[in-house]
């Protein structure tokens, strides 16, 4: 009975995102050369689309999907096995001017190989590390840094903002995962209690990645945040400032391998999973149901119908 109930409320949420309730998922494929230590190539063929649990072809699961697996595993699970996205959200357009900004900035420092002056007055000893990949690992959409999951069909990926090298290790070359933000708050000073724990997960799963590519990465990594500030002054020209911060974080990736694991597990099930309780989108979708449930029942709809079985269905899966 409860198969039955998690397979109406599929149908429900399908129908509710506008899809065609008999279409099945197209699968489609795409030999690529690729690689999973990104020091030798490799021919792989990828799934594209919902994630077919029969295919021996690799499946790309990207950074943000795990942390979205993380936020709540059933949205995850209806945009990866059955291609259901989360409404759309405006870009962060000026994020991403930022972010172009320092990446420009910082490779500047990476051609000529010398410390950035933010580097220095903050005492820190590193610099941009010089690298052919830095273009890949950049590239969240084409490539990043990545790894084929052993005993999996999962190659797990992520696209950096930058990488630097530990100058005080003399011994061998240590890498730091670097990660550049953006915000427009009413302050002057920053630390890490003005981060959200997702920016945390973000530069762990860098870490955890660069490691399973063979490279030695220091546990310390660093967010170059960065504070817009309009200008003060009686001018009709609008400016807006935006001033560095380097926060460091000692990160911990020992949760990623567990987790990754977790969700092969899921992506493998036929059965939905529960959804977080502080999931905003399923409690949209509780709601929707409770008020379809009260109007089947205000026109005397038997008890024992699909819609409020449904109903049932979701208010067990969501809150």
């Amino acid at each position: 009975m409860l198969t039955f109930k998690k397979s109406i409320l599929t149908l429900l949420l399908l129908s509710l995102c506008g899809a065609d309730l008999y279409a099945s998922p197209k699968r489609k494929r795409r030999r690529v050369i690729a690689s999973d230590s990104e020091h030798s190539a490799s021919e792989y063929t990828f799934q594209i689309g919902p994630y077919d649990p029969s295919s021996p072809d690799l499946y790309k699961l990207s950074r943000s999907r795990l942390e979205l697996f993380l936020d709540c595993p059933l949205c995850f699970y209806l945009l990866c096995r059955l291609g259901i996205k989360r409404p759309s959200t405006y870009p962060y357009t000026l994020n991403l001017e930022v972010d172009r900004s320092l990446k420009n900035k910082f490779d500047k420092y990476r051609l000529s190989q010398t410390i950035p002056k933010l580097l220095e007055q903050n005492g820190i000893h590193a610099k941009p590390f010089e690298h052919l990949m830095i273009p890949k690992w950049r590239d969240s959409l084409n490539h990043g840094i990545r790894y084929v999951i052993p005993g999996t069909n999962i190659m797990f990926y992520g696209g950096i903002d930058d990488i630097w090298v530990n100058m005080e290790k003399k011994d061998v070359i240590e890498l730091i995962v670097v990660d550049y933000k953006a915000t427009a708050k009413n302050q002057e000073t920053f630390t890490l209690k003005d981060l959200p724990p997702e920016y945390f997960r973000q530069v762990e799963m860098y870490q955890w990645l660069f490691r399973q590519n063979g490279f030695t990465v220091s546990n310390t990594a660093y967010f170059v945040y960065c504070n817009g500030r309009g200008n003060s002054d009686d001018s009709d020209d609008i400016e807006l400032i935006f001033y560095p911060t380097l926060i460091s974080y000692e990160g911990n990736d020992s949760w990623v391998t567990p987790k990754i694991m977790e969700v092969h597990k899921c992506l493998q099930s036929d059965e939905l999973p529960c959804s977080s309780e502080k999931c905003e989108h399923c409690k949209r979708y509780a709601a929707i149901l409770r008020i379809n449930k009260e109007r089947l029942v205000s026109h005397e709809t038997q008890t024992d119908s699909p819609e409020l079985i449904l109903c049932e269905a979701h208010a067990d899966k969501s809150v």
